[in-house]
């Protein structure tokens, strides 16, 4: 993608042909000097395009162009053509181009301009070999990634854990190349950023508030309150770190394991210590540097949640202000581990009070989560997550800081939502929920709920109101997606991602029937297109089914050229006969059954013509 066009390649996209007056200047004396020099310095390396080809290094727009609204911009363009110089663009090597100048694109395709004048760069050129008179310092190409890219099996990919680093966050950007995936890989919008462009148009989105601080002073005997729960805290933490510590070198060596390495800071090492070279153990103690409640963190708890009670009643109701993560194996080991730290945790003096399990296909977040009470009388958290439920938790932390800001806006609380269903998808965690716990649960606590829901679903239910405004600003975006499936299919959610109980489709319905008919589209995730069959190890023998002519069309060409572009990486999945025989019945209706092996092996001898007499 990153190979440098050809002279020849940038003479055929019409690099060069472009003159003023398609950029709106056909009279070139209303141009002082200086402008007029900067706009000719362009004219060599500008082509003529349609805007239809040019993919977006922004999924979404501010929402005004100046003191014009977007929708303004794009009708005042329709009547006056493009006027001005031309778009930035990079043609990466395969052809395609992104626009480095997102609203004037978008304007123009809502316009239905037939063409719109770019500067064609190569994804190597230089940001100083702007043309002579435009600004190569302009801030927006050379803002700094906010988020690694990473190159995992051969494919650049935005954050994420896996892989190995190619452009570390904080960089900046020094070619053409650069700056346009680092603009792609951070979406104000939290839309799935596409590292070479988004053919989709950009949706319009406003500047993200700040931080929601409570602003309330307190009283002298409220900062007295969380004073003392600061220290008892620390105190309590300090009394628990090695008990749990031994708890976890414990459940090691009960899975075979000899090592007493079992913190972050001696598996993963810092800047003061090497990583350990012992293999991962599967029981570990994750994130100790935050055991206590930092006091800006307790502040801003009792000021959201618990000023409605007297400071006294706070302080006693409070759970976390310590709080660990005791990481366990996951399978069927899970629960015998869990049985036995909670075990050794009451052997040691701490009183299990409550009991929350998170672990539930379609969650939001999967853990369990218990309640002790200390030898002290306070109160301490221990969240025991699987490997994976803590990776999990891990990369969408942001996307949770988003989602529970109440200042928040909309679309971004949604998308930060969707983004964590899709890591929960990625990581597999809905196929792998430890068995035996809602009994477990029930075994210890006969009055509690045996798992907590934090679905999709549920969470519309909680919040229709913020769901409705969402809706709102959707239906506003019609240029971009045509409702709430295709955002879902931009996050590759299925129904097993967003599941529905009989009592929450009830709720939605109420709230939102289109979502609800959404949701129960998500069968098998995006709704499967077609169907093609490729012989084994041999790419020359390939057919499709064509449902127009409702006929195998023999066509290895086409199909090798969608395989292999890079766009359609994510389009199309390898599956069993089984699941090709349903998809062909659910894409005929039933109508037509996959050919059998002998069939398919007649056509592919024939390639796609048999003699006329043949039966």
């Amino acid at each position: 993608m990153q190979r440098p066009l050809t002279d020849a390649e940038l003479d055929e996209l019409g690099v060069g042909q472009a003159t003023l007056t398609d950029l709106g200047y056909p009279d070139p004396s209303v141009l002082d000097d200086a402008d007029r020099a900067r706009l000719e310095a362009m004219l060599p390396q500008t082509a003529l395009v349609s805007p239809q080809d040019i993919r977006f290094t922004q999924r979404s727009v501010s929402p005004n162009s100046g003191d014009m609204s977007m929708q303004e911009f794009a009708d005042r363009m329709a009547e006056t053509g493009w006027r001005g110089g031309p778009a930035h663009v990079v043609a990466w090597g395969d052809g395609s181009m992104s626009s480095m100048d997102n609203r004037r694109m978008r304007a123009a395709r809502l316009a239905g301009l037939p063409t719109v004048p770019v500067c064609v760069h190569r994804p190597d050129d230089p940001l100083t070999s702007l043309p002579e008179g435009e600004d190569p310092d302009r801030t927006k190409y050379r803002r700094p990634l906010a988020v690694d890219i990473r190159m995992v099996d051969g494919r650049l990919v935005v954050g994420g854990d896996q892989g190995t680093i190619v452009h570390a966050a904080g960089t900046e950007p020094t070619t053409f190349g650069e700056a346009a995936l680092f603009r792609a890989a951070e979406q104000r919008s939290l839309l799935p950023g596409r590292l070479y462009g988004a053919e989709t148009t950009p949706v319009t989105i406003g500047k993200p508030p700040g931080p929601d601080r409570p602003t309330a002073n307190l009283r002298p005997d409220e900062q007295t309150m969380l004073a003392g729960l600061h220290t008892s805290a620390e105190s309590r933490a300090a009394a628990a770190l090695p008990v749990l510590r031994g708890i976890a070198i414990d459940l090691n060596r009960a899975q075979g394991v000899q090592t007493d390495r079992v913190l972050d800071v001696e598996i993963d090492g810092d800047e003061n210590n090497p990583p350990s070279q012992e293999p991962e153990p599967p029981v570990r103690l994750r994130g100790t540097a935050a055991m206590v409640k930092s006091p800006t963190s307790l502040e801003r708890k009792y000021l959201t949640e618990g000023r409605r009670d007297a400071p006294g009643e706070f302080a006693q109701g409070v759970n976390d202000t310590t709080r660990f993560s005791l990481q366990l194996p996951g399978g069927d080991a899970y629960l015998g581990s869990l049985q036995s730290a909670i075990g050794q945790l009451e052997a040691a003096g701490y009183e299990l009070t409550d009991l929350k399990n998170f672990f539930r296909p379609g969650n939001r977040f999967h853990g369990m989560n218990a309640t002790f009470r200390a030898p002290d009388g306070g109160l301490m958290e221990v969240q025991f997550p699987t490997a994976d439920s803590f990776r999990a938790w891990t990369l969408t932390h942001d996307a949770y800081e988003v989602l529970r800001q109440s200042n928040e806006l909309d679309p971004r609380k949604v998308h930060a939502l969707l983004s964590m269903f899709a890591v929960n998808q990625e990581l597999g965690l809905n196929e792998n929920v430890p068995s035996g716990l809602e009994d477990f649960v029930r075994e210890r606590f006969p009055d509690a709920s045996p798992s907590v829901d934090t679905s999709f679903a549920k969470w519309v239910a909680k919040n229709p109101e913020t769901w409705q405004r969402y809706r709102e600003w959707l239906d506003e975006q019609g240029a971009s997606f045509d409702g709430v499936g295709a955002v879902l299919d931009e996050f590759g959610l299925t129904e097993a991602d967003l599941p529905l109980t009989p009592d929450l489709a009830a709720r939605l319905e109420a709230i939102d029937d289109q979502l609800l008919s959404d949701l129960r589209a998500r069968r098998e995730g995006r709704p499967a297109e077609g169907i093609f069959v490729v012989r084994s190890n041999d790419p020359a023998y390939a057919m499709y089914w064509d449902k127009v002519q409702k006929a195998w069309i023999f066509d290895p060409v086409s199909i090798e050229r969608f395989r292999f572009k890079a766009e359609n990486i994510d389009r199309y999945d390898r599956i069993t006969r089984a699941e090709a025989e349903a998809l062909m019945l659910v894409n005929t209706e039933g109508t037509e059954a996959l050919p059998d092996e002998e069939t398919i092996l007649w056509i592919f001898q024939w390639k796609g013509e048999p003699p006329q007499d043949d039966d």
